[in-house]
C-alpha cells in the first residue's frame, strides 16, 4: 500500500495523543475528511484529515512579489514552484484499532512514521457501518457503500436537515425505499403531496445498477381529509372520541377558561357525537358554576369543527399499518393550518396508542415539513404527540424520522432525541448555530463544511456510524415526486442527486 504522507513534527504543533500533522506526498490522494491510518508499534492510529495548508518558502515575503515588479526581477516559474510547494495536513486522532474494536486515543505518532489511506474494507469497520442494512449511498469520493444498521438507525430516529432544494425528501424517499424492501410499516405525513409517485418505478436503470439495485415501485395507502382534492386517495378523518380535550380546545381556538369547561366535560365520558358533547358541556358548566357567556362561547365555537374538515367516522388504525407498506396522509388539500396540526396529532397519537398496546405492528412515522407540526417557539398538541414518539417510540417499536428545511424553527428537543442526522447543505448562519450544540463532539468541526456541500451529498452523524462522514445519497427506485414536477423526465428533478 503506497503512502499519502509522512508525519512531521513542528516546534509550534508536535504529534499529541488527539492530533498530529503530516506531509502530504500524494496531493492527489488526500482531501479533507479522509479517513488516515499511521502504523506505530503494536497499534494502528487512524484518524481523520481536518485541514490541508500549502507552503512555500519562495512566497513567504510578499515583498517578494512587489519588488520583482519594481526591479523587473524574474519570479519562479510555474515549475520552480510546485518543486518548492508542500502541502501539511492537520489530522485529529479517533482512537486506535485493536482486534475487537476501536480504542481511545492515547498515544501520539512517532515524527517520520508513515501516514496511509484506510482501505475501504477496514473503514467501514472503523466507521462501523453494516453489510445488510440501509443502503443510503456511497463515500463522498469513494466507492465505499454506505449501509446503516437498521435496528440501531430506527430505535434511536433520524432527523434529515437542509436548506431548500439540497435533497432532504429525495434522501428521506431513499429511506423510505429502505424500510418498505425490509417489511417495514411506514406512515407518511405528507404536506405537499410528494409520496404518492412512490409506486412509479424510475427510469435511472444505469445508475441503480452500479449499487445492484434495479427500478421498482412499492405499494402505497393514500388517504386525506378533503379526497375530492386529491385524486386516488380514500377520505381520512378522526371522530369526535379520538379527539383529546386540549386538541379539540386547540381546533377550536378557545381560550383557557373555555378549555378547563371542555376538558371537564371530557372527565365525565368519552363521546360518540357532537351533540353528546354539547349536552355534557352544558351539564358540566352548570354544575361547576361557569358563566352563560362561556358556554354559549364554548357551543357557538364547536360549530367551527365541521368547518376544519378533520371530523368525520374515524379510522381503524389496523387499516393504515401493514408491514412494507406506505401509508400517506396527504395533507396538501385546501385547510386551515390548525386544522392540518390537530389531524396529525390524534392521528399519531391513534397509532401510537395502538401501537402501545401491542394492537398494531411496530412501524415508522416519516414528518415532512416537520417544523411545522412541532414549531419551536410554539405549543400545539402535534409537538406534544411528536414529543411523546420521539422520547417514548423506541420502547414500543415506533420510529421517527423528522425532515425539514427550517432547522432553527424545528423543536431543539425532537432534533435532540434523532440519534441519527443526515445534514445537507444549510447556508444559514443562524440555522448552524442553533444546530451545532446539539450535534456530538465528533461532528463540531464539520458544521463548517455545511454550507459548501453539492445538492445529494451529506454530512451523516450519530449513533449509527461512529464517525461522521460525507455520503451521496444513492438514486431513487422509484420516481420523485418533489419540487420541479413534471416537466419532462424524472419527477422531482430540482431535488434530486447530480
Amino acid at each position: 500500500m503506497k503512502p499519502v504522507g509522512v508525519v512531521v513534527s513542528r516546534q509550534t504543533s508536535p504529534p499529541t495523543h488527539l492530533r498530529f500533522e503530516f506531509h502530504v506526498q500524494d496531493e492527489d490522494g488526500i482531501a479533507v475528511g479522509d479517513y488516515v491510518l499511521v502504523p506505530s508499534g503494536k497499534h494502528d492510529i487512524i484518524a481523520r484529515v481536518e485541514e490541508l495548508s500549502a507552503y512555500n518558502s519562495l512566497f513567504e515575503r510578499p515583498e517578494v512579489l512587489i519588488e520583482g515588479r519594481i526591479y523587473s526581477l524574474k519570479l519562479p516559474t510555474p515549475y520552480e514552484s510546485r518543486l518548492t510547494r508542500s502541502v501539511v495536513a492537520k489530522a485529529r486522532i479517533l482512537g486506535t484499532i485493536n482486534v475487537y474494536d476501536i480504542d481511545p486515543p492515547r498515544l501520539p505518532p512517532s515524527p517520520g512514521e508513515k501516514v496511509y489511506k484506510i482501505p475501504e474494507e477496514l473503514l467501514s469497520r472503523v466507521i462501523g457501518l453494516s453489510e445488510k442494512g440501509i443502503l443510503l449511498g456511497k463515500m463522498w469520493s469513494t466507492n465505499l457503500r454506505v449501509e446503516l444498521d437498521l435496528r440501531k438507525t430506527l430505535r434511536h430516529h433520524i432527523a434529515i436537515l437542509g436548506a431548500t432544494g439540497t435533497g432532504k425528501s429525495y434522501a428521506c424517499g431513499v429511506i423510505v425505499e429502505e424500510l418498505l424492501r425490509r417489511g417495514v410499516a411506514v406512515v407518511i405525513i405528507d404536506p405537499h403531496g410528494e409520496y404518492s409517485t412512490l409506486t412509479i418505478p424510475s427510469k435511472k436503470v444505469h445508475e441503480l445498477e452500479r449499487y445492484g439495485l434495479r427500478p421498482r415501485g412499492f405499494r402505497i395507502k393514500l388517504y386525506s381529509p378533503k379526497p375530492d382534492e386529491c385524486p386516488g386517495s380514500s377520505r381520512l378523518r378522526v371522530s369526535i372520541s379520538d379527539l383529546p380535550s386540549e386538541a379539540l380546545a386547540e381546533a377550536c381556538n378557545m381560550t383557557d377558561v373555555q378549555e378547563d369547561l371542555v376538558f371537564l366535560a371530557y372527565k365525565r365520558t368519552r363521546f360518540n357525537s357532537l351533540l353528546a358533547l354539547e349536552e355534557a358541556i352544558k351539564i358540566t358548566a352548570s354544575k361547576y358554576g361557569f358563566k352563560d357567556v362561556t358556554l354559549i362561547s364554548v357551543l357557538r365555537r364547536l360549530i367551527v369543527l365541521n368547518e376544519l374538515g378533520i371530523i368525520g367516522e374515524g379510522f381503524d388504525p389496523h387499516r393504515l399499518v401493514e408491514p412494507g407498506v406506505a401509508t400517506i396522509l396527504d395533507l396538501s388539500c385546501d385547510m386551515e393550518e390548525r386544522g392540518r396540526r390537530v389531524l396529525v396529532g390524534t392521528v399519531l397519537l391513534k397509532l401510537f396508542e395502538a401501537r402501545r398496546r401491542g394492537q398494531i405492528p411496530p412501524f415508522v412515522v416519516v414528518i415532512e415539513e416537520a417544523h411545522r407540526f412541532a414549531p419551536q417557539s410554539e405549543n400545539p398538541f402535534s409537538k406534544r404527540v411528536i414529543r411523546r414518539i420521539a422520547r417514548e417510540g423506541r420502547k414500543f417499536g415506533v420510529g421517527l424520522v423528522v425532515v425539514s428545511q427550517r432547522v432553527v424553527g424545528l423543536d431543539k428537543d425532537v432534533i435532540s432525541q434523532c440519534g441519527t442526522k443526515i445534514l445537507l447543505r444549510i447556508d444559514s448562519i443562524t440555522d448552524l448555530n442553533f444546530l451545532t450544540p446539539l450535534l456530538e463532539h465528533s461532528a463540531s468541526a464539520d458544521v463548517r463544511m455545511l454550507p459548501l456541500l453539492p445538492t445529494g451529498v451529506a454530512l451523516l452523524t450519530g449513533v449509527s456510524v461512529r464517525f461522521p462522514m460525507l455520503v451521496k445519497i444513492r438514486p431513487r427506485m422509484s420516481i420523485h415526486g418533489g419540487s420541479g414536477a413534471i416537466l419532462g423526465g424524472d419527477i422531482g428533478d430540482t431535488d434530486r442527486p447530480r
